[in-house]
């Protein structure tokens, strides 16, 4: 069987761009990669896929790079898909080409579809958001929370839920931060984008530090393609510049060292659909500290301390409760490692190699015009 793939994330050498879907997409080729020698899959791009990246994967992924950049789903894989159609398609970046003449498996990673949070790009993730959800054969969501928002859109919709895993792979005692220089210190990591909640992270570090009178710092570790504009507000305002630092991201490997010499993550977002830096953490052996909404709830459970993610009083406590109480983080570690071990990429890749296998033999759904 020809299995199409929307790898259009993969067409890239930019660190900043290597998350969320990035990391979904990555993780789910590799291990097909290994599950699934029978199929073969044609990963399509507008640029090509580093050959990095594409030595990970088995020699049954081809890639296919299909122009123009601008507007290749709805205007260059239509036309790829005229010259040779593929018998299944993965549409894994939420959006589905409008002409899509085979079965298509949906993948949606959120439904943060608010203009306060995507001011530029609002209107066409919506509509494309809801296009897939609309016309999809199959979608595979992350969590049960956003089943639920699914199935408000289409309450018709055939879900399949599926954790994600952890991109961390290297043993938590072989990377440990050693710099002498490096002062204690609070971590968020993933885009800086505005439903992260970084200026309300912000705003408790400041209470954290007027508490304790200590020299705590918070870095924060991401990409800054979506910019939060409301986080260097936050930092003149409350002049935090001594104790914020902010780092561009780091590769994926890297990233075990500042997990494991944290006091705790940080990370009350306004939406989660998932939360792969929580799964990440908690494999690190880092103490999580999240939101009580949407999927983080879920996600962590009782491997870290939830908080209302708008209180910022409830997340500067959580903080000084970790600093000061070594007993409580400590307990909390081991419940967040226990957790971790509920999600891997593998059982994710299974899951989905599952719902391609259902979708044999089965009728594909007719097309519509997709609103942009």
């Amino acid at each position: 069987m020809l299995i199409g793939v929307d790898a259009g994330c993969l067409g890239t050498n930019n660190l900043n761009l290597e998350v969320g879907v990035y990391q979904v997409a990555y993780n789910l080729i590799k291990e097909l990669s290994v599950l699934d020698k029978k199929n073969v899959y044609l990963l399509y791009s507008f640029e090509s896929i580093p050959e990095r990246v594409m030595s990970n994967f088995g020699s049954n992924m081809k890639n296919i790079v299909v122009g123009p950049k601008k507007g290749w789903i709805t205007v260059g894989l239509p036309f790829q898909f005229l010259k040779q159609k593929p018998d299944l398609f993965l549409a894994l970046s939420q959006v589905m080409p409008w002409y899509h003449p085979f079965k298509t498996i949906g993948f949606v990673h959120g439904l943060d579809l608010e203009k306060k949070f995507h001011p530029g790009s609002f209107a066409s993730l919506k509509n494309r958001t809801e296009h897939l959800i609309e016309n999809a054969d199959v979608i595979v969501t992350t969590s049960h929370f956003l089943e639920k928002g699914i199935l408000e859109i289409n309450p018709k919709a055939k879900i399949q839920v599926l954790n994600l895993g952890s991109g961390i792979a290297t043993p938590v005692r072989q990377l440990v931060r050693n710099d002498e220089n490096v002062r204690p210190y609070f971590l968020f990591v993933g885009a800086l984008k505005r439903t992260k909640n970084i200026p309300r992270i912000l705003e408790a570090f400041d209470l954290f530090l007027k508490e304790t009178k200590s020299d705590v710092d918070l870095l924060l570790v991401g990409s800054g393609e979506w910019l939060d504009p409301g986080i260097g507000e936050t930092i003149d305002k409350l002049k935090l510049y001594e104790n914020v630092i902010m780092l561009k991201p780091v590769k994926q490997e890297d990233l075990v060292s500042y997990y494991h010499g944290a006091i705790a993550l940080v990370s009350p977002s306004l939406y989660e659909g998932f939360g792969l830096t929580l799964v990440e953490a908690m494999s690190c052996g880092c103490v999580v500290i999240c939101g009580n909404k949407s999927a983080e709830n879920e996600v962590v459970g009782s491997g870290g301390i939830l908080v209302d993610p708008e209180d910022v009083g409830k997340i500067a406590n959580a903080m000084l409760k970790v600093y000061k109480n070594k007993k409580f983080a400590q307990s909390l570690r081991d419940a967040g490692l226990k957790k971790s071990k509920e999600y891997s990429w593998r059982k994710f890749a299974e899951g989905v190699l599952g719902v391609v296998e259902s979708c044999r033999g089965t009728k594909f759904k007719s097309y519509t015009m997709i609103r942009v």
